[in-house]
């Protein structure tokens, strides 16, 4: 069970994961992906969509918010 909630999370536990992708993302851009990332997480765990780790669930999310950042 997820025990994640909105009010509770805190983007600050996925610095490992922003640091590791982002690491290739052009600095002016990081910011932007990062934001991006949070807000789908946040409403990801709002509507009850992660049903195991918030973990693997955001590091998915962060990859495939630097891909639709640039295509």
């Amino acid at each position: 069970m997820i025990t994640t909630n909105v009010s509770s999370f805190n983007p600050d536990t996925l610095n490992h994961i922003f640091n590791f992708i982002l690491r290739g993302v052009n600095e002016e851009d990081r910011e932007d992906v990062k934001q991006d990332s949070i807000v789908q997480i946040l409403t990801a765990i709002h509507k009850g969509n992660i049903k195991k780790d918030i973990s693997t669930f955001s590091h998915t999310v962060i990859k495939r918010s630097v891909v639709d950042y640039y295509t």
